[in-house]
């Protein structure tokens, strides 16, 4: 059974401790992410980002011009879209924050997620990943085998971690929520000392619910119309 981590839990409590350093150096805890559908995802630690905070997103064109991206809020994240047909080139982008009366520069790597192909979301852990969640609680995580994942799952009352373990049928990871219903919202991968930071925007069907049965609609003649044959059913 997958056990989940401390780090995980303090992570998914806290939401503002950046995983430590490899190589010595320091790391900016500001995450960009551009989705496939244009959509533009801005990601600060929960305590570098009051209420009245403002981010702005210079991303380069094909052409090397500097396009600004206004962000508005969702949650702990800071949502932006570019314009139908731009895709910036896989650099560098500046992210502007203003926070009480103070703005700050901060130039971070452009990650450009390709389109989901299990109709989740995707988020990038080094790569992109792909997670989904559905009404009777499965979670799936579509990732590289041989990690050790916790996901933060969203829910009425914060994020709560999930231990996945590795299922070689769908060739991912899965989990089972108990006692909780999920609902859209931020969501979050961890492995060791890395995390993934995104949004859930649906939540799945149930692919084991029973459909309801067809509605019978029977048409009733109008008045003064012709009306439907008499059935004479036999008697011995």
């Amino acid at each position: 059974m997958a056990r989940i981590s401390t780090f995980a839990i303090v992570a998914l409590i806290t939401g503002c401790a950046p995983p430590p350093p490899r190589h010595g150096g320091t790391l900016d805890p500001i995450e960009l992410a551009v989705h496939a559908s244009g959509e533009i995802v801005v990601s600060l630690p929960r305590d570098f980002a009051p209420s009245d905070t403002g981010v702005t997103v210079m991303l380069p064109d094909s052409e090397g011009r500097a396009l600004s991206i206004a962000t508005h809020r969702v949650g702990p994240f800071f949502v932006g879209r570019l314009e139908e047909g731009r895709t910036p080139p896989p650099s560098a982008a500046e992210i502007l924050v203003l926070r009480e009366d103070e703005l700050t520069r901060h130039s971070v790597p452009i990650r450009i997620l390709p389109p989901p192909e299990h109709g989740g979301s995707m988020l990038w852990l080094e790569g992109p990943v792909e997670a989904s969640v559905d009404a009777a609680g499965r979670a799936r995580v579509y990732a590289p085998e041989g990690s050790e994942l916790t996901l933060g799952v969203p829910s009425e009352s914060g994020q709560l971690p999930l231990a996945l373990s590795w299922d070689s049928d769908c060739g991912c990871y899965t989990g089972q929520l108990e006692g909780m219903t999920p609902e859209p919202g931020p969501l979050t991968i961890i492995d060791g000392n890395r995390r993934a930071h995104g949004l859930l925007r649906e939540i799945a069907p149930d692919p084991m619910a029973v459909p309801p049965a067809p509605e019978l609609q029977l048409e009733m003649p109008e008045l003064g119309g012709d009306l439907p044959p008499v059935i004479t059913i036999p008697t011995e």
